[in-house]
């Protein structure tokens, strides 16, 4: 969904890297866990975050998702907290700290790393101002 508001041809990368990826499951921890594991990142602008952005990633608590499924997540918490309070500059700062939200959140460290892979991928094709891929 969002995915498709972030990149030029979302149908085309779908299909490569969902069949390039397997469909097992992770389930987030609870709101609390997810709260704490954030708060613990040091991301220089941890104050906002911790008050504004994370709220919307603990709202995902006890939620199962695939590697795919994880990246849709933080694109759309991502897309909805950009696109209703803060500069579309911020949009390509939050997603250089997606792998480390990732690392934070999911235990499973076949499906963190392929969560990754897939986000490197897409922000390797996407349009995003101030986004660089390492």
């Amino acid at each position: 969904m969002c995915i498709r508001r972030l990149f030029r041809k979302p149908r085309e990368v779908a299909r490569i890297v969902i069949i390039n990826y397997p469909d097992r499951t992770v389930t987030l921890p609870s709101e609390e866990e997810i709260m704490a594991r954030l708060q613990e990142l040091d991301l220089g602008e941890n104050d906002y975050m911790a008050e504004e952005f994370y709220p919307t990633i603990g709202k995902e608590a006890g939620r199962e998702l695939n590697a795919w499924d994880i990246v849709e997540m933080f694109a759309e918490k991502i897309h909805n907290f950009v696109s209703s309070r803060r500069s579309p500059m911020i949009i390509g700062i939050l997603h250089t700290h997606v792998p480390q939200f990732i690392d934070a959140l999911v235990d499973d460290e076949e499906i963190a790393r392929l969560a990754k892979n897939i986000h490197k991928e897409l922000m390797s094709l996407s349009p995003i101002p101030g986004f660089k891929t390492q």
